[in-house]
């Protein structure tokens, strides 16, 4: 049988039997009229929805901010303030400002610049009905004055070019300034400058929030220091979060003159090893028991294996403070020095990772419906 080939052939003449409808001047005009018409009924469907919206949106944040305002119980007074800080008597300017705690703490921060004092009561019983404060964690850290007595800080002043870390709490908050308690060897370092300082609050398991204040003066005691009131620079989490680990590792002490012994001499034998049990790790410290005191300002050294000992990091910490534990031993809590930029984003991200996988681990099991 014979192979047959067919060939598809274009024909213009399809076209050409294909023509418009043909409308008089009146039916073309109708039709115009009538896609202009839907048209608009469109848009005024769309403008109908969103508006409708708009007011659903806003009556539930008036009903929010009625709520609100009914828990926090507020005199005449805090509200006649309230609508002085919001610019406006109006309840949309009372949501617009106690919603956006950013705007809210920096229109308390102007008027205090502006010399316009607010009331004491305010800045204490005010601030607590309004759950304006650090214990409240649903609001970000926007000021020092949301701080609280006993919340931690972390305070950071410079010698020869090097960072020193000093660890206190806050005391107590006013209106313009605020005290808190570190080392007696801060406060004479700060009194010799008088510069700004940088402070950071340290909130929950991975927060810190950095703050730039000028010291006013020193208190009654010889470690504590009263700050003026800051906004905050920058608020940041990899430092905070720290992982509890419980290993076991053997570790040396150095002082800082042993170290410059070592690297002139090599011959000379290293520190004593001793046996200690990490606690806890994070990016930026960790915290370790052992049997004997270690001098606040010396140097602990010893290697972690991270990931099934696929990988072992030299890590160094330089004591920070170092207090009796249970059972005889001593607690050492170190910051981590000399870790290069991969060490500490490898940490980093071990450390994370490692939280994770604990916190979807203790996460309850949700059953699967078909």
């Amino acid at each position: 049988m014979s192979e047959r080939r067919y060939f598809w052939v274009f024909d213009r003449t399809i076209f050409d039997q294909i023509k418009p409808p043909e409308f008089t001047l009146l039916e073309g005009v109708l039709i115009v009229l009538g896609l202009s018409a839907l048209a608009l009924y469109l848009l005024l469907v769309v403008y109908l929805d969103a508006k409708t919206k708009l007011h659903a949106k806003r009556a539930k944040q008036l009903a929010w901010l009625k709520r609100w305002l009914e828990h926090a119980s507020l005199s005449q007074s805090e509200l006649t303030t309230l609508d002085r800080l919001a610019g406006d008597e109006t309840p949309q300017a009372r949501h617009d400002l106690l919603a956006n705690p950013v705007r809210f703490e920096t229109r308390i921060h102007e008027e205090l610049q502006e010399g316009r004092a607010l009331s004491q009561s305010f800045a204490g019983k005010m601030r607590g009905k309004l759950g304006y404060t650090s214990e409240n964690l649903r609001i970000p850290v926007v000021s020092t004055r949301q701080l609280q007595p006993a919340d931690p800080i972390r305070l950071v002043l410079w010698k020869g070019g090097l960072p020193q870390h000093y660890y206190g709490q806050v005391l107590e908050s006013g209106l313009s300034t605020f005290k808190i308690k570190v080392g007696p060897e801060a406060v004479k370092q700060l009194a010799a400058e008088s510069a700004f300082v940088e402070l950071f609050y340290i909130r929950g398991l991975g927060l810190e929030y950095q703050f730039s204040c000028r010291p006013k003066g020193t208190g009654a005691a010889l470690d504590e220091l009263v700050l003026h009131h800051a906004l905050v620079q920058e608020g940041h989490g990899p430092r905070g979060v720290r992982l509890p680990v419980l290993v076991e590792v053997m570790f040396h002490a150095r002082s800082l003159g042993q170290d410059a012994v070592y690297d002139l001499d090599p011959d000379t034998p290293p520190a004593f090893q001793e046996k200690g049990l990490l606690l806890d790790l994070s990016n930026g410290g960790f915290c370790m028991s052992h049997n004997q005191e270690i001098p606040q300002g010396h140097y602990i050294e010893f290697k972690l294996s991270l990931k099934k000992r696929r990988q072992v990091l030299q890590l160094t910490g330089r004591v920070q403070e170092c207090r009796p534990f249970s059972g005889g031993q001593w607690l050492s809590r170190c910051e981590l020095r000399g870790l290069d930029t991969a060490g500490r984003n490898f940490l980093r991200q071990v450390v994370r990772l490692e939280q994770q996988n604990r916190l979807k681990s203790q996460a309850p099991v949700r059953r699967r419906t078909a």
